[in-house]
């Protein structure tokens, strides 16, 4: 029975990773894997173990302006628009908001 269940986990967990491995250069497209912002194109790595390229937060959208351990929980805001966190929660990691600038 243990090993049915490290046989499922090597089976879903490995490919995940030879991927995240195999990406291990700069310049990632967005949906690519990735372990750090510094990898990808648009510097945002979304999520963590591992994450993907996305691209920067668009007006109103959630963003984060600041990375934990290199990966965001949302992306920054693209060119032009600023990340507008409440100051009273933002040490908690809450989203703000894109707006213009």
């Amino acid at each position: 029975m243990a090993q049915n269940r490290i046989s499922l986990i090597l089976l879903f967990v490995c490919p995940q990773l030879c991927l995240v491995m195999a990406n291990t250069g700069t310049d990632l497209e967005n949906g690519e894997f990735c372990v750090d912002s510094a990898q990808c194109k648009s510097q945002c790595c979304l999520g963590q173990n591992p994450g993907t390229c996305e691209p920067p937060a668009e007006e109103n959208e959630k963003c984060t302006p600041f990375t934990t351990n290199d990966y965001y929980n949302y992306c920054p805001c693209k060119s032009g628009l600023q990340c507008r966190v409440n100051k009273i929660f933002e040490w908690f990691l809450l989203p703000g908001f894109c707006s213009k600038t």
